[in-house]
Parts: C-alpha cells; sequence; structure tokens
C-alpha cells in the first residue's frame, strides 16, 4: 500500500482490511518502505562482511589485498570534493517539493514558482557535480598514480586503477539527480536501489574475484552502482528529470544566498568529523601494533553499521522534515521527529546491548571459531563505553538533521569545537593507553559536552524558530497535503 492512500471513511484499518500482527508491529515502529530498505542494505553489508573477507583471503595475495584496499580508501575520498553539497541540497529540494507533485506519468506538477526553482536547482547541481567528478578523476587519479607507483612489485594496478577512478568520477556526477529524488520524498526507490546494488555488487565482485580478475574486481563494483543509478535516473525517473529540463528557470536559486552558506558549514563539518570518529584505526596502527589496529577497524565498523541502520529511521524523513517546515507545521513535525528519535534509539540501544552480549558469550562457547572472532574484537567493556559515546552521537546527527529541515544551521561552533577536542584526546589517549583510553576519551567529549551544548541551542533554536510568529500553518492551505498520519505503511 502506498504511504499516500488513505480510506474515504477516514479510518486507516476497517474489519476488511486489518492488518496482521507482524505488519501492525512494524507499523508501530514508524518503518516505511524507505527505512525498510535502508535497514535491509545495512543487515545485507553484516551478512556480506565475512563471505568478503575468505572470498578476498582465498584469491588474492597479500600484496593484491592491500592494493584493494587502497583503491577503497582513496575513492572516498570523493566526499572532501562534495563538501556537504548532498546534505544541504536535500532540505532546500523538500521546500519546494512542498508546493509540487508526481502526475500518473511521473511529471513533476504545481506551483510553477516552486516548479521553476526546483529546475533552477537542478541546473546548478549539474553544473556543480560535473566540474567536482573531472577535479575528483584527474587529482585522486593522479594522486593514486604517484601513490602506487612508488611501491615496487608485480601488481598490475594501473588499468584497474584508472577504471576504478573514471567510473566512481561518473557515479558522482549522478548524484545531482538522486539528490534531487531524495529532496522530492522518493527514498523508498533510493534506498531500495542501495539495497538492491549492494547485493548485485557483492555478488559480482566475489564472481570476479573467484574468476582471478585480480583488482578488476574494484572497477567492477563501481561500474555495478553506476548500472543502478543510470536505470533509476534514466528510465524510472526519466520523466520527472525531463519536466525539470523542460521548466524555464524563471525563478533563479542563488548559490551565494541559498546554498553557499550551509555548505562552507557542512563541508567542515565533514572534515573535523572525519578527524574526529574516522582515526581510531589510523592512531592503534601508528602508535600500537596492526592486530590492534585490526580488533578496533572490525569493532568499529560494526559498531557504525548498527548506528547507520538506526539513523535510518531519521535520516530516512529528511526530505519530510523539510516539507513540513515549509507548509509550518511545526506540531506535526514536533509529533513524527520525537517518535522516530525514540525508536531509532531504543534501536541502537538494544542492538548495542545485544552486540556486548555476544562478545561476552563468545569465549564461553566450545567452538574454535567463537574464540577465534572474539580474540577479533575489542573487550566487552571498551565496547560497551564505545557504545555509550555512539548513542549519544546518535542523538546528536537526529537533532542536527531537524534543525538542517530548517535550512540552518546553528550547531557549527559546537561541532567544531567538540570534533576538535576529540581529536585532541584520543590522539592524546591512544598513543599510550590503546583502545579502552581513545573508548573513554571519545564517549566523554560526546556525553559530557557536545550533547549537553547542542541540547542548548536546539532547544533556543526550536523556540525562537517555532513561536516567535507562533500561529502554525494550516496544511489544509497547501496544494498537495503531506501524508504524515499514515507514514509506516510497506
Amino acid at each position: 500500500m502506498n504511504e499516500s492512500e488513505t480510506n474515504p471513511s477516514g479510518n486507516h484499518d476497517t474489519p476488511t482490511q486489518k492488518r496482521s500482527l507482524p505488519r501492525r508491529l512494524v507499523n508501530r515502529l514508524e518503518v516505511d518502505r524507505a527505512v525498510f530498505y535502508a535497514i535491509a542494505q545495512r543487515i545485507w553489508q553484516v551478512l556480506a562482511g565475512p563471505v568478503s573477507m575468505l572470498v578476498i583471503s582465498s584469491f588474492f595475495t597479500e600484496d593484491m589485498q592491500g592494493y584493494f584496499y587502497a583503491f577503497a580508501s582513496l575513492m572516498a575520498l570523493q566526499v572532501f570534493f562534495e563538501l556537504g553539497l548532498h546534505a544541504v541540497v536535500i532540505p532546500l529540494v523538500s521546500h519546494e517539493f512542498a508546493h509540487l507533485s508526481l502526475n500518473d506519468e511521473g511529471a513533476l506538477v504545481g506551483k510553477k514558482t516552486a516548479l521553476a526553482r526546483l529546475a533552477s536547482i537542478y541546473r546548478l547541481l549539474a553544473r556543480w557535480y560535473g566540474g567536482v567528478s573531472v577535479l575528483f578523476v584527474v587529482g585522486v587519479g593522479a594522486a593514486g598514480i604517484v601513490m602506487f607507483s612508488r611501491k615496487a612489485g608485480t601488481i598490475d594496478w594501473y588499468g584497474p586503477w584508472c577504471a576504478t577512478v573514471v567510473l566512481t568520477g561518473l557515479v558522482l556526477w549522478t548524484c545531482a539527480m538522486t539528490t534531487i529524488l531524495e529532496g522530492c520524498n522518493q527514498m523508498s526507490a533510493v534506498n531500495s536501489l542501495r539495497f538492491m546494488q549492494g547485493i548485485a555488487g557483492n555478488a559480482f565482485v566475489w564472481t570476479s574475484m573467484v574468476c582471478g580478475l585480480g583488482l578488476w574486481s574494484a572497477a567492477v563494483a563501481v561500474a555495478v552502482r553506476l548500472v543502478g543509478d543510470v536505470w533509476v535516473l534514466g528510465i524510472r525517473y526519466r520523466r520527472l528529470f525531463k519536466s525539470l529540463l523542460e521548466t524555464e528557470a524563471a525563478a533563479e536559486v542563488s548559490w551565494k544566498e541559498e546554498i553557499l552558506p550551509l555548505q562552507w558549514k557542512m563541508g567542515l563539518r565533514g572534515i573535523f568529523g572525519y578527524l574526529a570518529y574516522s582515526v581510531f584505526t589510523l592512531i592503534a596502527f601508528e602508535y600500537q601494533t596492526p592486530a590492534a589496529a585490526g580488533q578496533i577497524g572490525m569493532t568499529w565498523t560494526a559498531l557504525n553499521a548498527l548506528e547507520q541502520a538506526a539513523f535510518a529511521w531519521i535520516g530516512a524523513r529528511g526530505a519530510l522534515f523539510g516539507m513540513l517546515v515549509a507548509r509550518r507545521d511545526f506540531r506535526e513535525l514536533d509529533r513524527v521527529f520525537f517518535r522516530l528519535l525514540w525508536i531509532s534509539l531504543g534501536m541502537i540501544l538494544a542492538g548495542a546491548s545485544a552486540f556486548c552480549a555476544a562478545l561476552v558469550t563468545l569465549p564461553q562457547l566450545p567452538f574454535p571459531i567463537a574464540q577465534k572472532i572474539s580474540d577479533r574484537l575489542l573487550p566487552p567493556e571498551t565496547v560497551a563505553i564505545f557504545c555509550a559515546g555512539l548513542a549519544g552521537l546518535h542523538v546528536l546527527r537526529s537533532l542536527g538533521t531537524y534543525l538542517l529541515a530548517h535550512k540552518r544551521d546553528p550547531l557549527l561552533l559546537v561541532a567544531l569545537g567538540s570534533c576538535s577536542l576529540t581529536a585532541l584526546l584520543v590522539w592524546l589517549t591512544g598513543r599510550e593507553g590503546g583502545a579502552f583510553s581513545m573508548a573513554v576519551s571519545y564517549a566523554g567529549v560526546v556525553l559530557v559536552v557536545n550533547l549537553p551544548f547542542t541540547l542548548v541551542v536546539w532547544r533556543r533554536c526550536r523556540r525562537s524558530w517555532h513561536f516567535a510568529n507562533s500561529s502554525d500553518a494550516d496544511p489544509s492551505s497547501f496544494e498537495t497535503p503531506i501524508p504524515t498520519s499514515k507514514l509506516t505503511s510497506i
């Protein structure tokens, strides 16, 4: 059933349409299609991880494995080229889509001014991502060639590297269109695409490794992503983008006035966030041992996947939050946000508890593989501290999404200050104290410094923005009502 469907009578469950217990439970947990596919994607990543390690260790040499993961690390540099544009544009697009809808043919219809502004945003994105893609291919491609050329060996890396960089540049360019889709509240389509790309990508990569393609497997993974993007954007939603191309951008969107004030903040957030939350493994590798770095890396990857799965409840509703803000329906915004926040926080706490319980149980099991897995992960007490900090970080991300839906970012100074303090303390304590000291530093800054200051700013901004003019808008005054009362249908 589609999210926007309603009963003529106004009742969602009639005697002939009564839902089963599992579906009612899913509905109570606010799981719609977008959230379902986002969570499914994270679950697949967890399941596919051990298989990937087994295949790589069986068909790659140690040197080839090093090149393969070096490729992946360099590809991640695309976030520095994008400079936070994706997160900034989604609420901007959603504010315009609040006055629009998709007709039966899939084209955008509605208020002409909103359609013209959306067309202007699309053209700006196409130019930005086109330029960034070229810079990425040239800059990162050259950096990789310099890096890999300095290593002596017999690994054939040049062709696979060039192919991987070029394909990733093309994928980066498609972000101009996927960002529009996400802002137009098509998260279920985007998340289902990512889920299917994850399954297909792993299947093709494993097959290419088994068939002896070596480092070309990295290019295969990106090619699968590109094919999926082209299909969805060029076929399934072709009429949506055709309607944007055919619309004159009579109401121009000013990059300098409407995008740049938030984009430079999000870019700084990304850089400082990387330094604060992505250096645990590097510090352990530099000052301790590769084995210690492996423990932290594997554990942090699992915990990060858990937080990402829980954040799907909030992240998948970013466009909806923006649309509600555009209509000044703040009462409904708060109702939906707080419900989703408690559900997602409950999920991350339950998942963290289960993970810690598994770490306590594994050494007691009479299976060699259980002991081996336990030795590859951090001790339960260290993981518990990391989990506490991760739960606090989840609340911070959720509050940030709420504020960003208003096209403002008042948390920049708090974020930069806390990230700087986290990075400094993690580096100082991690040099001598190891993973436990880093966990204490990380969780301490998040819970004692970052979270309290963020809550103060969030409450002040919410009160000022929502109640300064003090009247909630009547959603019926808009052309296309938002069906938030039935968010949970899958």
